[in-house]
């Protein structure tokens, strides 16, 4: 008994050092001519391997969920992640006329940092360049506490 309790806590412990970590972030795409676009990132890290999607123009004629992929370097901090795929789209716009962000943060550190923002690049599915700005997002959790925080006062 001793023994499968024991071999039972190894594989366990084992198991949840490979577990995905999820993260949700919600805010904001602030594209160079100031316009803003609300954007929702959702991610799965697992191993330095990043996966999950986009929401953009949440509940706006434009709304499209897009698949990414990326990694991340937990010693150097640094998140990578592109669109690489539309899921759906509201959108009157051909998918070849969808504008792919892709995005670093030199400075993140995954599930400490409350904040994710920087500069993102645009890119049409042919790598040629589109619209370009930032973005401007918080997890999910900080966004819905400052929410309650509001609605309380």
């Amino acid at each position: 008994m001793k023994n499968s309790l024991l071999l039972f806590f190894i594989l366990f412990c084992f198991l949840f050092s490979f577990a995905q970590q999820n993260y949700e972030y919600v805010g904001f795409i602030k594209l160079n001519d100031s316009s803003l676009i609300s954007l929702t990132v959702k991610l799965q890290e697992t191993n330095g391997k990043i996966s999950g999607y986009t929401l953009t123009d949440v509940g706006g004629e434009h709304e499209t969920k897009s698949s990414i992929i990326g990694t991340y370097d937990l010693e150097n901090k640094i998140l990578r992640f592109r669109e690489v795929e539309t899921i759906y789209t509201k959108s009157y716009f051909s998918e070849d006329d969808l504008c792919y962000i892709n995005f670093t943060s030199n400075a993140y550190r995954l599930g400490k940092s409350s904040k994710l923002k920087g500069k993102f690049k645009g890119l049409f599915p042919d790598k040629t360049e589109c619209i370009n700005g930032e973005i401007l997002l918080t997890t999910k959790e900080k966004q819905l506490k400052k929410y309650r925080r509001q609605i309380n006062l």
